[in-house]
């Protein structure tokens, strides 16, 4: 990966730490996961960091939750748009399971220009008719 890629993406967590009112030290601490785009699929960055290979991102997740001892502690996590929603799912399902106290969804566009938050609602159910079931 180039030196350009890396630079952007120091540009952008540095960009959302200082935007993030929890950037205040009497305030929660908020950690940045950055799932990108390369060659050969998803690139993830935590806090700035690559997770070592034989690490996972999982197990790197989990060490950053540990080392911060806020029960209310907080995760950004920037996806890139060419990303499916299934990888914002699980990305969700694994920082829900290092239990994360709460997080924010963001896709940004490949010129990494422009960032939009994705906020989840309460599930709706339906019927295999496509009826809202009760």
């Amino acid at each position: 990966m180039s030196n350009g890629k890396y630079l952007v993406r120091l540009l952008v967590v540095v960009f959302l730490i200082g935007m993030s009112p929890h950037a205040l030290p009497d305030e929660t601490k908020s950690h940045v996961l950055i799932a990108d785009r390369d060659e050969s699929g998803l690139v993830y960055t935590l806090d700035g960091s690559v997770p070592e290979e034989n690490e996972g991102l999982l197990l790197a997740l989990s060490r950053v939750r540990s080392a911060d001892p806020d029960p209310d502690s907080e995760i950004d996590i920037l996806v890139h748009e060419q990303a499916k929603l299934s990888d914002i799912y699980n990305l969700v399902g694994m920082v829900i399971k290092v239990d994360f106290a709460r997080y924010r969804v963001f896709v940004f566009d490949s010129d990494k220009r422009s960032m939009t938050e994705i906020q989840f609602s309460t599930p709706v159910k339906f019927l295999s008719d496509g009826n809202i079931g009760p």
